[in-house]
């Protein structure tokens, strides 16, 4: 829409909305919206982004699965959660960034952090975090980063003077990684085996977020149980952490690898995704490739063997958004370019969707002939976004994980609302 063509009544309109409407022209730009959309006020405390364009750079993820719970930001700017609010294997609760301990459940979406507009969320076992519209970091749950080593129930910054801006975030099972608008990889939480990063074998604890692979400039990063993966200002992949079952890439076995290593030679990725011990990521190509454990046939190569190279998924299909479920998790999903969904691995709470609980060790074809653009995998529950901005869940749903309502699980698609 440009301005040339607006009479002086619409444009006043259009200003009224601007911040709601930017980018989302799939949803459509309606003045009812401004109703629930707090107006962006820019600055450091993550309320908007000022008026001002989101950068290309940002890697905005409107949809977050984590364990037993999950996150999506509507066509609104409107944030919203679900799920249980206690994790059981840490006994951490406040998982759902609510503002509430204990062990609750939500079965349907509840208002997240009503002020502050997100730009990209990403949840974890013990953590989610969110980037803000000013491309600040907020996290909740454990391992916060924001200096203090405590537990938090609702959302607080990090701790990393204030003047950083982000492009991407990444919460993991036990710590959090996140790339600076600079290049700077940072990293924070269990430091166990090397995965933030920071060259310290020992393992100690992280409060605050420190430096990650020093020197090396990069535009994702994706943070796993025990490992960590990014893709450099060159596209190149680099890994480090846990490699027991090659997650890492690098053609070994060799377990730590407390310094970053460079994976695949020259190849080029857009996007990646690292998970319990299996990591995939899409190269500039649209080829999915993955590596690490494949126990349950989660690498998708139509086998149960590990892989310790990046090894081509699917050939002959190119892909756009790749998901390695997280902790415990040994399922993939994965779009397409032409907006398949498809999903792999271990299937028997129905996390593939495809109708069933049989394990899968190549690609199922979930949702025929609907259009996917984005999906999220994590333990034993999936959820992904239509083209049209339909949000759908499918797997466990003992927690209401699904935000469908009830605990009961399905083994296909469920819708949970639309506008997304």
């Amino acid at each position: 829409m440009s301005k040339a063509y607006l009479s002086d009544e619409k444009l006043k309109c259009f200003k009224k909305i601007v911040i709601i409407c930017l980018g989302m022209s799939l949803f459509g730009c309606t003045q009812t919206k401004t109703t629930s959309t707090p107006a962006a006020t820019g600055g450091s405390g993550g309320t908007g982004g000022g008026g001002t364009t989101t950068p290309a750079s940002v890697n905005q993820q409107k949809l977050a699965v984590g364990e037993s719970k999950a996150f999506a930001i509507n066509s609104s700017n409107i944030s919203k959660a679900w799920g249980g609010n206690y994790e059981n294997n840490n006994g951490s609760d406040g998982q759902l960034g609510l503002g509430v301990s204990g062990g609750a459940t939500y079965t349907t979406p509840q208002l997240l952090d009503s002020g502050t507009t997100y730009l990209s969320i990403s949840s974890g076992e013990t953590l989610t975090c969110g980037l803000t519209s000013s491309q600040k970091i907020k996290c909740w749950g454990l391992f916060l980063g924001d200096g203090s080593g405590l537990l938090g129930n609702a959302p607080v910054f990090i701790n990393d003077g204030g003047s950083s801006t982000y492009i991407d975030i990444s919460a993991g099972s036990y710590h959090g990684c996140a790339v600076k608008s600079s290049g700077v990889a940072s990293c924070w939480g269990d430091g166990w085996e090397g995965k933030l990063g920071n060259l310290d074998g020992s393992g100690t604890q992280q409060d605050s977020p420190v430096v990650a692979d020093v020197g090396t400039s990069y535009s994702r990063i994706s943070a796993g149980r025990n490992h960590s993966c990014g893709i450099t200002t060159a596209g190149l992949i680099r890994c480090w952490g846990t490699n027991s079952a090659g997650q890492l890439g690098d053609g070994t076995t060799t377990s730590p690898r407390v310094a970053p290593v460079s994976i695949d030679g020259s190849v080029t990725y857009s996007s990646i995704s690292a998970g319990e011990d299996t990591t995939c990521a899409i190269t500039t190509a649209g080829v999915l490739k993955c590596w690490g454990s494949n126990g349950s046939g989660q690498l998708g190569d139509g086998t149960a063997t590990d892989r310790s190279s990046p090894t081509i998924i699917d050939a002959g299909t190119t892909y756009s958004k790749v998901s390695v479920g997280g902790t415990y998790s040994y399922h993939t999903c994965a779009v397409t370019t032409t907006g398949v969904l498809k999903c792999w691995g271990e299937n028997g709470s129905g996390q593939l969707g495809n109708g069933t609980t049989t394990t899968s060790s190549s690609p199922v074809l979930v949702d025929s002939g609907v259009s996917y653009k984005t999906v999220s995998a994590y333990y034993s529950h999936s959820c992904g976004i239509t083209t049209g901005g339909v949000l759908k869940c499918w797997g466990s749903n003992g927690s209401g994980e699904l935000g469908i309502g009830n605990t009961t699980q399905q083994n296909s698609p469920t819708v949970v609302g639309s506008g997304y």
